[in-house]
């Protein structure tokens, strides 16, 4: 075993687990996304979106829609790369949104 291998963090810690019930920054710098899950009210249908980015402004990478009272999620083998950060911007009708990153950088 070479000696940096010795320090270097395992890849499962790494991840962050994130819950959000409004349009957030996630993680302002590259990382690789696992899961996106939504969880939409009973009022209606809910959607997101996710961004390659730090704001709304951001390039849409995917929509995240799921039907009133319902959830519905996304796993990602191998995980989706994201250059500049993760920006999830909810619409109405979220519940919450869950993700799952790993911290590249």
């Amino acid at each position: 075993m070479k000696d940096d291998d010795k320090t270097r963090k395992p890849p499962w810690e790494k991840l962050v687990i994130r819950r959000v019930m409004q349009s957030t920054l996630i993680w302002a710098k590259p990382c690789s996304l696992f899961i996106a899950s939504i969880t939409a009210a009973s009022a209606g249908p809910a959607a997101a979106v996710i961004r390659n980015g730090n704001n709304e402004d951001a390039d849409k990478i995917f929509d995240l829609a799921a039907p009133a009272s319902s959830m519905a999620h996304g796993r990602f083998q191998p995980p989706l790369f994201f250059s500049k950060g993760i920006f999830v911007e909810v619409g109405a009708n979220v519940t919450s949104v869950l993700v799952q990153i790993r911290q590249e950088n």
